[in-house]
């Protein structure tokens, strides 16, 4: 945690969040109930020892073919922030994968979205189908901005665009796995930077 904590100072940043993945996603060998409590403790801990710094509890939460997420609500409401995404089940229709996100969107514990991926919509462009549902609830969506690009037809501030177009909130987060990583942070702030450029009738704020 304090190597972690002296990277995100390095950067200037007077905070952190913690998400890693939970039990759904085996790969990631995904933290299950008991393991996410021991994560809560040990960063509640860390947090008193520091000053003008602190590390938000999150986790990166599975949603399940039926839309429900695999970790309990009664654990879910101990933390800071939570990720909801997909990384299963894209076989499923268009209109099944948007239940899915609806689901997850109305969950009260759920703070942001990971984003749509294109391999998540048959036809069209799973930012213009997903927000036009999102826009009323309008928790942040987020967006792995890294180096590498994601699979998409449309380029990313194209997506920006449409989020913008209906109200979505968007995050920029770089998705750290290693703490070098947190360099990643400037592919999001110029993405953000050209679609408002594009776009003037809108304000993108970025560091």
């Amino acid at each position: 945690m304090d190597s972690l904590v002296a990277a995100a100072r390095d950067k200037g940043y007077s905070y952190i969040a913690v998400t890693d993945h939970t039990k759904g996603l085996g790969i990631a060998h995904g933290l299950d109930d008991k393991r996410l409590a021991e994560q809560i403790a040990m960063i509640d801990a860390a947090n008193r020892n520091y000053t003008n710094f602190t590390v938000l509890k999150g986790t990166e939460v599975d949603i399940r073919s039926d839309g429900t997420l695999d970790l309990a609500d009664e654990m879910l409401e101990k933390l800071d922030i939570v990720i909801a995404s997909i990384h299963s089940g894209f076989k499923q229709s268009r209109d099944q994968l948007t239940r899915r996100l609806l689901s997850a969107i109305r969950h009260p514990c759920v703070s942001v979205i990971a984003i749509p991926r294109e391999e998540s919509s048959e036809n069209g462009n799973p930012m213009t189908w997903i927000s036009r549902r999102y826009s009323r609830r309008q928790p942040g969506m987020g967006w792995p901005w890294k180096s590498t690009p994601i699979p998409c037809a449309w380029t990313q501030d194209q997506h920006v665009r449409v989020a913008l177009e209906y109200g979505v909130p968007l995050i920029i987060s770089t998705d750290s796995h290693v703490t070098n990583q947190f360099a990643f942070m400037h592919y999001g702030v110029s993405v953000a930077r050209a679609a408002g450029r594009k776009n003037s009738r809108y304000s993108i704020r970025c560091p």
